[in-house]
């Protein structure tokens, strides 16, 4: 069940579980370059064709426990998302293990349009064979601005947005 407005504003702070009720959580393997690449899914259980739908650019240390939680977080509220590996080419170390950002120069480097540009629009496929008739939005917290003519990957109803609590407020526009 979506949360009411009050409550939305409440579950962005909150850690939410993969066994929460609400929503479906958990790995999953996207294909891209004959290849999967692993991701992170979650959405709310009660999701239907036109839930709302994000594909997160990760941060620096990779689809870590922070980004997972943050996609719970958005299924919680209503939003499908999934968090593909960009670093699955690479050998990026354990963003859940590894705290030193320095350790994740080389495989963010090693990060460019011919890899990253793919591996959404992978992602980006992914999610609208689930969500087929849903407005999709590429985010991210630092990122974002590098897609911004990304609207292709969707048909013309993807959306590049750096700022996921705008995304998120601006709701009526993704289920429009």
């Amino acid at each position: 069940m979506l949360a009411a407005p009050a409550e939305q504003a409440h579950y962005l702070g909150m850690l939410i579980p993969e066994s929460d009720p609400d929503i479906e959580a958990g790995p999953v393997e996207i294909y891209r370059d004959g290849s999967a690449m692993p991701g992170y899914y979650a959405a709310p259980r009660a999701g239907a064709a036109t839930t709302p739908t994000i594909v997160l650019a990760m941060h620096l240390w990779g689809v870590n426990s922070e980004q997972r939680n943050t996609a719970r977080r958005f299924a919680k509220n209503g939003f499908a998302i999934v968090v593909p590996d960009l670093y699955a080419r690479f050998d990026a170390p354990d963003g859940d293990e590894e705290k030193d950002p320095a350790k994740f120069v080389p495989p963010a480097r090693s990060l460019s349009p011919q890899t990253v540009e793919p591996d959404i629009a992978a992602a980006t496929a992914w999610i609208k064979e689930r969500f087929p008739e849903s407005k999709t939005a590429i985010a991210d917290f630092a990122w974002a601005e590098q897609w911004r003519s990304i609207g292709q990957w969707g048909g013309g109803d993807v959306l590049g947005s750096s700022n996921l609590v705008r995304l998120f407020r601006r709701r009526r526009w993704a289920a429009g």
